[in-house]
């Protein structure tokens, strides 16, 4: 396998929170500059990027190195492609995570992260399985049109987010199953919820996105 670590001068100097959390010193970054053409070049036969909260990363990534968005992303963490808290697990932190398998990490370095996640999904393969089968499930946006205010708090237990844009409340659903008995949950809710709600099937390339 082969890996790819980069430093960059930002131009100004770092806050102390970020050396103390990180290690890094505005020394070590004097003069440094990412290789674009090597990241692009480091990932141009990559079909999947996974990321410990790919939600986070990706708007970052995809900015810097705009030829690299048609990419399909998966997310090991909460809220992503594998379900911790239903194993078990008390959190889906990648320190709290390595440590109910035996193993840690001096963390908060993006380099020793990667090789963290990696080395998770590597002993943990029954969920590096769910996370290749969550990629290839359908994904669905539903958004609850005129759900009544009096059902909002079931919505917020039913793992519905409130858009304040569009004034609706919405979630996202793998696999058709899941999609056809949220639509029959929200039915029963309140009356018409199936027939006025919106489906929005999602492209697997633009998964995770902020």
């Amino acid at each position: 396998s082969k890996s790819l670590c980069m430093l960059e001068d930002p131009g100004h100097l770092l806050p102390d929170i970020i050396t103390e959390v990180t290690g890094i010193t505005d020394a070590d970054l004097k003069g440094k500059s990412i290789d674009d053409s090597a990241v692009e070049s480091f990932l141009s036969d990559v079909e999947l990027i996974i990321a410990h909260n790919a939600r986070f990363d990706r708007g970052f990534f995809e900015k810097r190195f705009p030829s690299l968005k048609r990419k399909i992303w998966a997310c090991s963490s909460k809220g992503g492609d594998i379900n911790w808290k239903q194993s078990g697990f008390k959190s889906a932190a990648l320190d709290s995570l390595l440590l109910e398998f035996g193993y840690f990490f001096d963390g908060h370095r993006a380099s020793v992260d990667c090789m963290a996640t990696t080395w998770l999904l590597l002993v943990a393969q029954d969920k590096f399985a769910e996370l290749l089968e969550s990629v290839e499930q359908s994904r669905y946006r539903l958004k609850a049109i005129h759900a009544p205010f009096e059902v909002k708090d079931i919505l917020k237990g039913r793992g519905y987010k409130w858009d304040a844009d569009d004034r609706v409340w919405h979630t996202t659903l793998v696999g058709k199953d899941k999609l056809d008995e949220e639509l029959t949950a929200i039915d029963n809710l309140y009356p018409g919820g199936a027939q006025v709600a919106q489906v929005i099937e999602e492209s697997i390339y633009l998964r995770h996105c902020a």
